[in-house]
């Protein structure tokens, strides 16, 4: 799991990650890893490099999971320099369906979020914030996400990510600290 900054909904999504994959393989049938953020200029950036760690210290990988898309299009482009085949060789998936994840050399599985009702909830939620603001209590709010796979786990991932839809249906946003 390639990492981004330690951000509330960067953990819940390794959370559930690390659920599904329990949920679908039990605790002896995979192993996962996480790969600790990388500064680096770019999310993408960061991305390859983190990647690029991770094959160096754990090879024979079978997939990785980026934090964010951004972060996964960055694997890709490390998988590939490599010498690695995607998905043939390697899956990787993502997380926000950003548009590229469509067109990209390598069509993106990712998790799709409903960002304009996540958006529609947040403010909602600082209204009632700056309306009662010493009475209101943050809390967390559960939304439907959708697997989406694509070409970039067709191959080696594509159970494993088909399995993960059943599993993990939701997950958690903070509503007030979304970026």
């Amino acid at each position: 799991f390639l990492q981004n900054l330690p951000m509330s909904d960067h953990i819940n999504r390794f959370n559930g990650v690390k659920r599904s994959l329990q949920a679908a393989f039990g605790d002896n049938g995979f192993s996962l890893i996480e790969i600790p953020f990388i500064n680096a200029v770019h999310v993408f950036e960061s991305g390859f490099l983190q990647a690029q760690q991770a094959l160096r210290e754990h090879s024979g990988a079978t997939a990785m999971v980026g934090v964010n898309d951004q972060v996964a299009y960055g694997a890709i482009s490390a998988c590939v320099q490599a010498g690695l085949r995607v998905p043939e060789d390697i899956a990787v998936a993502g997380f926000d369906d950003y548009p590229l994840s469509r067109c990209y050399n390598h069509y993106l599985t990712t998790v799709r979020q409903p960002v304009f009702e996540i958006g529609e909830m947040a403010a909602d939620c600082a209204l009632k914030a700056m309306r009662s603001p010493w009475t209101y209590e943050a809390s967390q709010i559960r939304v439907q996400v959708e697997l989406i796979v694509r070409s970039s786990t067709s191959k080696k991932g594509c159970v494993s990510f088909a399995k993960t839809q059943a599993i993990m249906p939701e997950t958690k946003v903070s509503a007030l600290t979304l970026n």
